[in-house]
């Protein structure tokens, strides 16, 4: 005896019987569903065999349903229903989300961004888990969307067209020199600039070097006399020294509060921080409310 082909079920098969089975009539169930009777018996011979039952039988001048009829009427409805179900657009409810959110961010999109996300979801999500990984290049952002492996990237903005990835950007910053004023002055030339002792973040930060290449236009360079894990690290070993740092402005209101700072003495370009997401995200309505929340919250610290 063969199983069952279940698959082959549909749901136009199911809302076929369901009108002859509450009208006791093929033709009028193929009035009321507005075809053909050929095409009302075509699919009930369809369903008979994937059943394996008569459904419905001859009584006096119209038909009765079978006992199997009966006991599968109501679970054709439940499965249409079901089917109605699928095809809806799923309302998101971030209060009984209890799922993880991956963020592919830098230490600095942590700091301007990330800090304060987690403070609103705590309140809007209290369920979820957010989790961040640290990418070590803009082609590891790039790679870790299309493997799926993270839901969102926070990242400079992508300087690359790649027509399966869309992004928006979040906000603009640019560099200062960030110094303590009870220890030493600010760097008012670029001679003085270079003769500080510098300290750095080494992390994923995709613009690092873009001061030592701007410094070395001028045939000039700087003394590296720090480097650390995150700006946190940074700012709290700098504190009571001569060493300067030359960071994104946005961390004087975290990491860097209390410092002193100065525009540095040479030309840096500003940038952008952007959202980046595939698009096989494009239209999920959980994806869509964190990418609000998250441009909510780069406006505040804007």
């Amino acid at each position: 005896m063969s199983e069952t082909d279940y698959s082959a079920l549909d749901g136009r098969l199911l809302q076929i019987f369901l009108a002859v089975y509450d009208s006791e009539s093929v033709s009028d169930a193929a009035r009321r569903l507005d075809v053909n009777q050929s095409t009302i018996s075509h699919s009930l011979t369809r369903l008979r065999k994937i059943l394996g039952d008569d459904l419905f039988v001859r009584s006096g001048r119209g038909i009765a349903p079978t006992e199997r009829a009966h006991v599968v009427a109501d679970q054709a409805r439940n499965l249409l229903v079901e089917m109605k179900r699928f095809t809806d657009p799923v309302d998101y409810d971030p209060q009984t989300d209890d799922a993880s959110f991956t963020i592919a961010a830098g230490e600095f999109e942590v700091d301007a961004a990330l800090n304060a996300l987690f403070h609103a979801l705590r309140r809007q999500a209290p369920l979820l888990t957010l989790r961040i990984v640290n990418p070590a290049s803009q082609a590891d952002v790039i790679q870790l969307l299309r493997d799926d492996d993270v839901d969102l990237a926070l990242a400079p903005t992508l300087d690359s067209s790649e027509s399966d990835l869309f992004q928006n950007v979040l906000f603009d910053d640019h560099d200062l020199c960030f110094y303590d004023e009870m220890v030493c002055n600010a760097p008012a030339t670029l001679d003085d600039y270079c003769a500080a002792p510098h300290a750095i973040v080494v992390t994923g930060d995709f613009r690092r070097s873009e001061i030592d290449a701007g410094l070395a236009e001028f045939r000039r360079s700087r003394s590296i006399v720090l480097e650390a894990p995150s700006f946190g690290a940074l700012a709290d070993m700098m504190r009571g020294t001569n060493t300067i740092a030359t960071l994104p402005s946005l961390l004087q209101h975290s990491s860097f509060f209390g410092f002193s700072s100065i525009e540095p003495p040479l030309q840096l370009a500003p940038f952008t921080i952007s959202q980046i997401w595939h698009r096989r995200n494009a239209k999920s309505q959980r994806h869509r409310w964190m990418r609000d929340r998250i441009k909510e919250v780069a406006g505040t610290m804007t």
